[in-house]
């Protein structure tokens, strides 16, 4: 019995690594005969899980950082920048959250058009960074990237909008939160209130990721509607980009007028007011 429950705690570990990073249950499965040695090596409980989890970490961020690029690049996918740089000016919101659980890959074309617009901005905005949350894990179609219900196919990535100090005006290097989303820049009075229409259908979920983020102030940070105007026309007119989702509001806030790319996600969805997703 000791054994089998062994084994069903070991399975369980091996899922959830693999949920939330995709290859991360691979990697302890590589790991378990150093457990095994650690294990005999150091007989108190202390220094022996202290052993155990940084030897796991260190062969994890080997393997992501050496091993998964160069086999990802085979499936047709890139990483995107870990951290934002004088020739790439795009960055991860939180490192935690996207590029160490392998969340940071798109398709080749993704991240150049990204990258183009970003120098763009930047070229004219020195200050400018553009910031994404979610792309796809590094490997085969269809594999679920969750919560969300299209980052499969290393065509989708979440861009968050640009935002300004309210006190300085200046260029804020990042948006609100841990993950980066849930912080909406819901409809004013007059404005089409799509997620409102959303809560009357039962659809719960599209307000899912707002319910865990503090709505009552922006503080000293907006969403700036010119640099996010800039960026959604920069994204609307490339080729490659195939669709936009963004709540009707904000497009009609920001640009002033219907644009065929962009669209709200739909109530199966959730609500696309404190980010932008693009996809090819």
């Amino acid at each position: 019995m000791k054994y089998v429950l062994r084994f069903l705690v070991a399975l369980g570990k091996i899922a959830v690594l693999t949920i939330l990073t995709q290859v991360g249950g691979l990697v302890y499965i590589l790991y378990l005969p150093l457990r095994r040695f650690l294990k005999k090596r150091f007989t108190k409980q202390a220094p022996q899980l202290l052993y155990r989890w940084a030897s796991f970490s260190l062969l994890y961020i080997l393997v992501i950082g050496f091993i998964v690029p160069p086999i990802a690049r085979q499936f047709g996918r890139v990483p995107l920048p870990w951290w934002s740089s004088t020739t790439q000016p795009i960055k991860a919101h939180n490192i935690l959250v996207s590029p160490l659980l392998n969340r940071h890959y798109v398709k080749p074309e993704l991240k150049n058009i990204v990258l183009e617009i970003a120098q763009q901005m930047q070229s004219e905005h020195e200050q400018l960074t553009l910031t994404y949350l979610d792309a796809n894990f590094p490997f085969h179609d269809g594999f679920p990237l969750l919560p969300h219900l299209s980052h499969d196919d290393g065509e989708k990535l979440d861009i968050a909008f640009i935002y300004k100090y309210n006190d300085t005006g200046g260029i804020a290097p990042r948006n609100y939160g841990f993950l980066g989303y849930g912080r909406c820049d819901g409809p004013q009075d007059g404005e089409w209130d799509f997620p409102a229409s959303c809560r009357k259908k039962g659809k719960w979920l599209y307000d899912g990721m707002a319910l865990l983020q503090p709505q009552k102030t922006n503080g000293n940070l907006q969403a700036d509607p010119l640099l996010n105007k800039m960026l959604l026309n920069l994204l609307s007119r490339k080729r490659g980009i195939r669709r936009i989702f963004l709540e009707p509001h904000l497009e009609l806030r920001w640009l002033g007028r219907d644009i065929d790319k962009i669209r709200p996600a739909g109530c199966h969805a959730v609500r696309h007011d404190d980010h932008i997703h693009v996809q090819l």
